[in-house]
């Protein structure tokens, strides 16, 4: 069964959540494979390369240079990003 919207949501708001997506985030600007940072990470086995960021909340993140080609970003919030 797939994830709901507010289980993608909440695994970011989790320390752990928190503590990768800003390791995602500077792996991306230095065009680092950072698939590897989310594996074991809660519904990542839900997107085939492993690149899920689905939910994340990515506002006013500094993603300037930063490789996200082929993530799954639906529902993420780049507001300002």
């Amino acid at each position: 069964m797939a994830a709901t919207w507010e289980q993608l949501k909440a695994r970011w708001q989790t320390d752990d959540g928190k503590e990768r997506l800003a390791k995602v985030i500077e792996a991306a600007k230095k065009g680092e494979d950072w698939a590897a940072i989310l594996e074991g990470f809660p519904f990542v086995e839900e997107v085939e390369n492993g690149r899920d960021l689905r939910m994340a909340d990515l506002r006013r993140a500094m993603l300037f240079r930063a490789d996200l080609r082929r993530a799954d970003l639906k529902g993420a919030n780049l507001m300002g990003a």
